[in-house]
C-alpha cells in the first residue's frame, strides 16, 4: 500500500486569521514561523523549504525562498477555542462541533452520578470548589494548563489503577460533557497523595490538578485525548486503510484567531 504522510509541526504557525483582533486579540500579530526566521535568517530547513514552507508563510524573512515545485495551501480553522488538539483533528478530517466552555463545577453533579452508576467509588475533595476523587487513585477536574474552561483532566495513579480503567472513566466523563477535550492520563506514582497535593484553584471558578506537580509525567506516563465530536473512524488514517492512497501529503497549519498553536 502507498504511504500517506501527515506531518504536523506543532507551535509553528504562519500567521493569524483576519478576525483575530475581534475574537482572540491576545494573538494579534502571532506568526511563530515568521518570527523565528526573522531572528535566525540563515536557518536552513531544506526539506520544508522544498515542500513549500516559505510559500505558505507568504514572504521570505531570511535565506530560504519559495519553492517552484511544491503544491501548498494555507488552512483557516473552523473550531472554537484555543486548543491545538482540535486543530489536529481538523487536519485529519473532523468537522468540529461547537463546544461549550465552562468550569468543571458546572458539570460535577452529572459526572459524579454517571461514575457512581458505573460502579466507581466517588468522593468530592475541596471546600467551596471541588473536584472528584475516584477509587482513591484518580482525580477529575479542570485542566489548569490550557485555556480555562475548555478541557477537563482525568489524572490517575497507574500504580493503583490500570490505564484501561482510567480510560473507561474518561469515556464516561466525555459522554457527560461538551467541552472541547477530555484528557485521561497518568503515571506510576509511589503514593496517590501526590495527586491530591497538586490540587489548585484559579480565578475562583476552576479547580483541578497541576499536572507537572502531580508527578504523572515522571514515570510510566500514558495519555489519551478525547475530543468533542471526534470520530476517528471517519478520519484520514482510517479512510486510507480502505483504499490505496497514492500521494504523500505534507500538511501545515495556520495560527488562527481561535488557536495559538498548530
Amino acid at each position: 500500500m502507498a504511504r500517506f504522510v501527515v506531518l504536523v509541526i506543532d507551535s509553528f504557525g504562519v500567521g493569524a486569521m483576519k478576525d483575530v483582533t475581534l475574537v482572540r486579540p491576545q494573538d494579534a500579530g502571532a506568526n511563530t514561523c515568521g518570527h523565528i526566521l526573522s531572528q535566525l535568517p540563515h536557518l536552513q530547513l531544506p526539506t520544508l523549504e522544498t515542500l513549500g514552507l516559505i510559500n505558505a508563510l507568504g514572504y521570505a524573512p531570511g535565506d530560504m525562498q519559495p519553492s517552484d515545485s511544491s503544491t501548498w495551501g494555507v488552512a483557516e480553522l473552523q473550531h472554537e477555542g484555543g486548543d491545538t488538539f482540535m486543530g489536529h483533528q481538523e487536519i485529519l478530517g473532523t468537522r468540529p462541533l461547537p463546544p461549550l466552555r465552562m468550569p468543571f463545577r458546572d458539570v460535577i453533579d452529572r459526572v459524579e452520578q454517571a461514575l457512581v452508576s458505573a460502579g466507581w467509588q466517588v468522593e468530592r475533595r475541596g471546600d467551596d470548589l471541588q473536584f472528584l476523587w475516584v477509587n482513591q487513585a484518580v482525580a477529575i477536574g479542570d485542566n489548569l494548563e490550557a485555556d480555562l474552561g475548555q478541557v477537563y483532566n482525568i489524572t490517575a495513579n497507574l500504580s493503583v489503577i490500570s490505564f484501561d480503567d482510567a480510560i473507561k472513566m474518561g469515556r464516561i466523563v466525555r459522554e457527560q460533557v461538551q467541552v472541547g477535550r477530555v484528557i485521561t492520563f497518568g503515571g506510576l506514582l509511589p503514593d496517590s497523595q501526590r495527586i491530591l497535593d497538586a490540587a489548585e484553584s484559579k480565578e475562583g471558578r476552576f479547580i483541578g490538578i497541576n499536572a507537572p506537580r502531580s508527578g504523572a509525567y515522571d514515570n510510566g506516563f500514558q495519555v489519551v485525548h478525547m475530543g468533542y465530536g471526534v470520530d476517528e473512524k471517519v478520519q484520514v488514517p482510517q479512510n486510507c486503510m480502505k483504499r490505496a492512497c497514492q500521494p504523500c501529503w505534507w500538511v501545515r497549519w495556520q495560527i488562527s484567531s481561535a488557536i495559538l498553536m498548530a
